[in-house]
């Protein structure tokens, strides 16, 4: 597949000079973009255990404090 480049004259391809399309509108307003990524709660008994994540940290330090 051929390129497009400037022709001898130096003109760019037609492709580099035509008009950009005008862009389409954005769906939804700006509250409710800003709704959808503003924090969300989570209810505790959706999260999960905290121990493994306690017990690798432990053992990331451990490491880490020994090296």
């Amino acid at each position: 597949m051929a390129t497009a480049s400037p022709d001898a004259a130096g003109t760019p391809p037609r492709s580099a000079t035509a008009p950009r399309s005008v862009s389409t509108p954005r769906r939804g307003s700006a509250l409710e973009v800003a709704e959808y990524f503003a924090p969300q709660r989570t209810g505790t008994d959706a999260l999960p255990a905290p121990e493994p994540l306690l017990k690798n940290r432990a053992i990331g330090q451990k490491e880490w404090m020994g090296s």
